[in-house]
């Protein structure tokens, strides 16, 4: 799917800037050089505060009022309650590279050519797994083969069933957000950005059903920028079945430039997720033009 005209004012530029107030550098976790933002005062009015101010917490920018990204924002945002993330590794579990016939992917891409700065969606965390190493997670994510910043949720970690958030930058270990509770079928918003000037990345979550969210910066080894995703993944090959699930107000910066999936995006890839007999087992469906966003169906 294809269209050849930018997204004008209705999706918006949530690129953080990996400056500003961060609180003391946290243990490092085998090697992350992490530390979390600090938590705005509590006379800090989202609603009002200039760009600089929200970049200094950690917080996306501020979209054109009157839009339905506004809206989506001021969820993700305000009134809600900050938790440090404590990010702990996960033993033995990656969400990684695929190939366009994917044994591991489904969602989309984009590879307009330019440099990206940032990727966001809204989506949800999967529904419930009925055994531990049957792993499924959503995510989105900034792309040069072969690494992926990348952040999002999952409802299992090969152990345990207990659904979480996560951040990882591959080829490197997946980093489970032990202080942001997460529940199967929640629904959050996601902002992953990085920094090419630092080599540092950022993630903002903001769960809309428990009302809180969380936010970092971590040094990463991604160079080039060279494209945005938007990702249902089963790192485990099992291919269970959770359903559908929708991602929406899929956007991203490119070059400076905000964009979004169905309404800006001229070069897409499309995942389809197959078993090892080669047929479908999870296909995204058709792009939104006016949310920029689109289901993931179980065949």
């Amino acid at each position: 799917m294809k269209r050849k005209h930018w997204l004008g004012t209705t999706v918006f530029l949530l690129a953080m800037l990996l400056v500003g107030s961060l609180s003391a550098w946290a243990t490092p976790k085998e090697n992350l050089e992490f530390h979390n933002f600090v938590a705005p005062p509590s006379n800090f009015n989202a609603l009002t505060a200039s760009n600089d101010e929200l970049t200094r917490f950690g917080l996306p920018k501020r979209p054109n009022v009157g839009t339905a990204e506004f809206e989506i924002w001021k969820k993700a945002v305000v009134g809600s309650k900050r938790v440090d993330s404590n990010p702990v590794a996960i033993p033995g579990l990656q969400f990684g590279l695929t190939t366009s016939t994917s044994h591991n992917y489904a969602g989309y891409r984009v590879t307009d050519p330019g440099t990206y700065t940032s990727a966001t969606t809204v989506t949800y965390v999967p529904a419930a797994a009925s055994s531990a190493s049957q792993v499924m997670a959503t995510w989105a994510g900034l792309h040069t083969a072969p690494n992926i910043i990348q952040a999002g949720a999952a409802n299992s970690d090969s152990v345990s069933t207990t659904p979480y958030f996560w951040f990882e930058d591959y080829p490197g270990p997946a980093y489970k957000i032990t202080g942001l509770t997460a529940h199967n079928g929640d629904q959050y918003y996601i902002l992953v950005s990085y920094d090419s000037s630092t080599h540092n990345a950022s993630y903002y979550i903001s769960d809309f059903t428990t009302g809180q969210y969380t936010n970092g910066t971590f040094s990463a080894s991604y160079v080039g920028n060279t494209d945005v995703e938007y990702i249902l993944e089963n790192p485990t090959l099992n291919y269970p079945n959770i359903g559908s699930v929708t991602f929406q107000y899929c956007g991203y910066n490119r070059s400076g430039t905000s964009g979004g999936l169905g309404d800006g995006a001229t070069n897409i890839t499309k995942f389809i997720m197959v078993n090892s007999s080669n047929s479908t087992v999870y296909s995204p469906g058709s792009v939104s033009f006016d949310t920029n966003s689109f289901t993931v169906t179980h065949s």
